[in-house]
């Protein structure tokens, strides 16, 4: 069975006879590298990071830094920022420290642990809230009026329920949204 692998193969390994010209690799300009470096993160993204990192500064700390000199920044904001504003914070600076070829001490288990801690001490609990289901869905349109407003309304409630649509997908939608192709 082996040489009937080889022998089927045989004239996809053998070498040809064309002959390939090298072409020389063209070197991108360090203006299109840094469009694209640039474009990487979105401006959102990169304007809050900035901050974080301005934050950071302001409190003292500088990079590369420490995961004590980390835990330390963290415990003193933990009083006036949420969690989830920690947390954030954590990824500007360990991006910062990948970026810059530091290491990143997000990673260490001190730094961990006390986020652990501000997040337990600190956290806010998401009440899970009850899914709309389908009942309660028909008694709310069904008391709905016949006003151009009613109507908007509840064409956006079947459209959010039936689409599975988040709110902020509903609030996103307009009329390009809508296709009058069935």
């Amino acid at each position: 069975m082996t040489s009937a692998l080889i022998a089927d193969n045989s004239p996809i390994s053998e070498p040809t006879s064309r002959q390939f010209q090298a072409v020389a690799p063209v070197e991108p300009t360090p203006d299109l590298v840094s469009r694209y470096l640039d474009a990487a993160r979105a401006p959102n993204t990169r304007r809050a990071y900035e901050f974080d990192l301005e934050d950071f500064r302001a409190w003292g700390g500088h990079l590369p830094s420490s995961p004590d000199e980390l835990s330390r920044y963290l415990a003193d904001r933990a009083g006036s920022l949420r969690p989830s504003s920690l947390r954030r914070r954590l990824a500007a600076l360990a991006s910062l420290h990948h970026d810059r070829g530091y290491p990143d001490p997000t990673k260490a288990t001190l730094v961990r642990r006390v986020m652990q801690g501000i997040e337990r001490t600190h956290g806010i609990k998401t009440e899970q809230v009850a899914p709309l289901v389908i009942g309660e869905l028909a008694a709310t349109i069904a008391s709905m009026g016949t006003s151009p407003r009613d109507l908007r309304d509840k064409a956006i409630l079947l459209v959010g329920f039936f689409g599975a649509l988040r709110r902020s997908e509903i609030v996103a939608l307009d009329v390009s949204s809508v296709s009058d192709s069935g």
